[in-house]
């Protein structure tokens, strides 16, 4: 079996109807992959069928934006969905178990921001 890899850019708002689609079609939710930019952060959302690993991007979300969660499709979602809340400060509007923010224990908030402190005071 070959092994192939896609990536398709998806709107936000598109996020949750396309989990629920692959769930209908047998897909396995593998992860959400945060990536950080100076100023926005990708969000990479990978699932895999018969050798297939799919990449859906969601491009340029706000540190402070509200993302639907997908845990209610793929409960297992809930472990990325709030250590990217954690870590990177977007929130999941939804997650089916929700640490409020406490999922890490970290000594700032935010801690994977490329925004020094002077940055962020200006």
């Amino acid at each position: 079996m070959d092994f192939k890899s896609e990536f398709t850019n998806i709107d936000v708002i598109a996020i949750h109807d396309d989990a629920k689609r692959r769930h209908e079609q047998g897909w396995r939710y593998v992860q959400i992959l945060a990536v950080n930019k100076y100023d926005a952060i990708d969000l990479i959302y990978s699932y895999m069928l018969d050798g297939e690993l799919d990449n859906v991007i969601i491009s340029d979300v706000a540190r402070d934006a509200v993302i639907p969660s997908i845990s209610d499709i793929f409960l297992e979602a809930f472990v990325c969905e709030n250590e990217i809340h954690d870590l990177f400060g977007v929130a999941f509007e939804g997650i089916a178990i929700d640490f409020l923010g406490n999922f890490y224990k970290v000594a700032e908030q935010y801690p994977m921001t490329v925004i020094t402190p002077e940055q962020l005071a200006a």
